[in-house]
């Protein structure tokens, strides 16, 4: 049997992503003698009148597991507070935001999220479903042979054929995967300055910059680059927009478009037309937080990191639907960040759990 919760296993936690996010309210069969009681009404009515801080947040997380498997109190708006949650993260991921502070924040929306859809229906046929079993996956790439995948381990680029590692490399903190008109894939970072070109059975080859590039994509016949501080470049170096961005956390090419996620301004996306280079700052609503976007047909679909969801819009970027459910169960999305349309279907990556979810379009 699994050993009781103890309230330093949430308490005294180091604020790493990869362990930090680890238990939710719905992981708790038991709980220590020592747990403490809280009055989960008054700490969430609380954290919704004013911006709640560490502390606050601790005993509100203390709250939720202690749960386990009981309704939340119905005094408090907890959907409220979990959108809060999210906005205070995201306001905290700007320069002068506070890490431990913003880290809380998004633990007690993930939380939240697990037991608000708990019980919330959903009729989205999952059509396939596979794990990752490292977790914290960052992105996946069919490939004519195989599949590519970008995640967290010291080797962190994979070429996997048949289930079977073909390959492993590391190359630098790669944090999405794009293919490129020349059989080449370009391998992106947020985080780790440059770019990475790869091809099967070579080993990537570092193109150094100043800055990160976090998307290489095709542009004029020749490659360009998107840039974390959101300029576009040239193959040549020269500048051809500067996105009105604070950082590009992520990003895609479609359609002759750039579409870039700002994780500091939830609701919203960066979309640049190549060919006017006009950057357009699009309403999402109501997606608070997106790590990817895709096109199927005559619909975008984006993935919500902290409601752990795909909302589908039309292609002027009217909301037409949500679907799926947050959480680590089969068909549940837990901090999803990244969407593919592949062989007409919608595949749904997790970063915390590693699952791959396949669903139809919709």
């Amino acid at each position: 049997m699994p050993l009781p919760l103890c309230p330093k296993d949430i308490l005294d936690l180091s604020v790493d992503p990869f362990v930090f996010y680890n238990l939710l309210p719905g992981d708790v069969q038991d709980l220590s003698t020592d747990w403490p009681s809280i009055d989960l009404g008054r700490a969430g009515d609380s954290a919704l009148k004013q911006p709640p801080d560490e502390a606050s947040l601790d005993t509100l997380a203390l709250g939720l597991m202690a749960l386990r498997g009981k309704p939340l109190p119905d005094s408090i708006d907890w959907a409220a507070l979990a959108e809060t949650c999210a906005r205070l993260y995201a306001r905290h991921l700007r320069p002068d935001g506070r890490r431990p502070l913003r880290m809380r924040l998004a633990r007690i929306a993930f939380m939240l999220h697990d037991i608000l859809d708990r019980d919330r229906p959903d009729e989205t046929e999952i059509l396939a479903q596979q794990a990752f079993p490292q977790g914290f996956v960052w992105d996946w790439l069919p490939l004519e042979e195989g599949t590519l995948i970008a995640d967290s381990r010291r080797k962190n680029v994979h070429h996997e054929v048949g289930g079977a590692v073909r390959s492993s490399q590391r190359l630098g903190l790669p944090t999405q995967i794009d293919a490129l008109p020349d059989g080449r894939v370009g391998i992106g970072s947020c985080y780790s300055d440059g770019w990475y070109a790869w091809k099967p059975g070579e080993k990537g080859h570092h193109h150094p910059r100043e800055t990160a590039v976090v998307m290489v994509f095709p542009h004029d016949g020749r490659l360009s680059e998107l840039s974390s501080d959101g300029t576009v470049r040239a193959e040549t170096g020269a500048v051809l927009a500067h996105l009105p961005i604070r950082k590009v956390w992520c990003a895609r090419h479609i359609d002759g478009r750039v579409f870039a996620s700002d994780w500091s301004e939830p609701g919203v996306l960066f979309v640049l037309d190549l060919r006017s280079m006009i950057c357009d700052r699009v309403s999402i609503a109501p997606v608070i937080l997106t790590n990817d976007i895709c096109r199927l047909g005559d619909s975008y679909y984006l993935v919500d990191k902290m409601r752990g969801r795909v909302l589908a819009f039309d292609l002027d970027f009217h909301f037409r639907e949500a679907r799926l459910r947050f959480g680590k169960g089969a068909g549940r999305l837990y901090d999803p960040i990244a969407i593919r349309a592949h062989q007409g279907l919608l595949h749904v990556l997790s970063w915390v759990t590693g699952s791959l979810v396949t669903i139809r379009p919709f």
